[in-house]
């Protein structure tokens, strides 16, 4: 008698995700270790290889503005450790990608971006090959909501000037204003702006936005009235402060600058987090310098790092920070929680959350 031979089943290939981005971010060791094998346990044919690629900053930037310089098109020097991983991921969560991803990733089909902005990968030709990509925005929302409230109160209740006088060692009161029943302007309605309506809820305030996708009647919530994109100079005049949270694009370039600023109301305050490059920083200067702003705050500016003898370092009432308004121990908790999501749809192929790109075949 002939024993029958069953055909074992075929192995399934290893589905193979790069973790890129510098580790340390995530803030936690512990934390972090138990959201890789959370990734392991999604799928039995998950592997995660873990391995820091991180490009200069001010590299990032200059990507990201989509600024004219050709040592952007020239690759780094890639490690042996993130060239083999390269070589085999199918996913890769990044924050920087070399500038030859493409041929260096001949099995890449999706890339999760670290970072809420992703102009600086999306110039890498994901798209032409096929390669989905997918962003981070929502991830850092919460921490950079709360740190504009912070800044917005520190004018408000003129913080800086009571701080002042007691490394001097005067006692003299110093008031602030009620921030009750003054009207606040949105610029853009993604994810940061809607957790700052979120928390100006609770401040009794008006809250007025913009947004490029309005349609007649358009509402969000905690806002009191929308309005397009077209008609910010209206918005603007209504608003004892303004906050600008939005992407670096062609509409975008220099938005907020000298006529924008005189259309504010006088001795209003203005606060930019979203890119650099909305921002006509000369124009800002000038209405600082001027009385026709009362205050600003930003933590983007269109070159960063900012040069020693940059005119906003010394701009009077403004108050700088250096694009870190976000927390980002927190930041990376949630954007793990959206990446274990978005490889879950993956698996199944459903639409995933913060899709970038549209590819065309490869």
């Amino acid at each position: 008698m002939t024993r029958t031979h069953l055909q074992e089943p075929p192995v399934p290939e290893p589905l193979s995700i790069g973790i890129l981005y510098p580790t340390t971010w995530y803030g936690d060791p512990t934390g972090f270790d138990a959201a890789i094998q959370r990734l392991r346990g999604l799928d039995p044919t998950i592997e995660v290889r873990v391995v820091e690629y991180q490009e200069p900053p001010e590299r990032r930037h200059r990507r990201q503005i989509g600024a004219a310089d050709d040592a952007l098109d020239e690759t780094p020097p890639v490690s042996d450790e993130v060239a083999d991983v390269l070589a085999t991921a199918e996913i890769l969560l990044a924050i920087d990608l070399p500038t030859d991803i493409v041929s260096r990733a001949p099995r890449l089909r999706w890339v999760q971006s670290a970072s809420a902005g992703a102009d600086h990968l999306l110039r890498l030709g994901l798209d032409r090959a096929g390669i989905r990509l997918t962003t981070g925005a929502g991830s850092n929302a919460v921490g950079i909501a709360e740190f504009v409230m912070g800044r917005l109160l520190e004018f408000w209740k003129d913080f800086p000037v009571i701080a002042e006088r007691q490394a001097i060692r005067t006692w003299r009161p110093r008031y602030g204003r009620e921030l009750a029943g003054s009207t606040i302007g949105l610029i853009g309605l993604g994810a940061i702006n809607s957790q700052i309506a979120a928390r100006l809820a609770a401040f009794d305030v008006q809250v007025l936005a913009t947004r490029r996708s309005w349609s007649p009647g358009a509402t969000a919530p905690n806002v009191d009235e929308v309005l397009p994109a077209d008609r910010l100079h209206e918005m603007l005049i209504r608003c004892d402060a303004v906050i600008a949270a939005v992407r670096g694009t062609t509409s975008t370039e220099g938005l907020m600058n000298a006529k924008a600023f005189a259309a504010m109301s006088p001795g209003s305050w203005f606060c930019n987090v979203g890119r650099g490059t909305l921002v006509d920083e000369p124009a800002l200067v000038a209405a600082l310098t001027s009385g026709q702003l009362g205050g600003a705050a930003i933590d983007v500016q269109r070159h960063e790092p900012m040069a020693d003898d940059d005119p906003l370092w010394d701009a009077p009432n403004l108050r700088l920070s250096f694009h870190n308004a976000t927390a980002p121990t927190a930041m990376f908790r949630h954007l793990h929680t959206m990446f274990e999501a978005n490889v879950v749809n993956y698996l199944v192929g459903a639409p995933m959350t913060n899709e970038a790109n549209l590819p065309h075949a490869p």
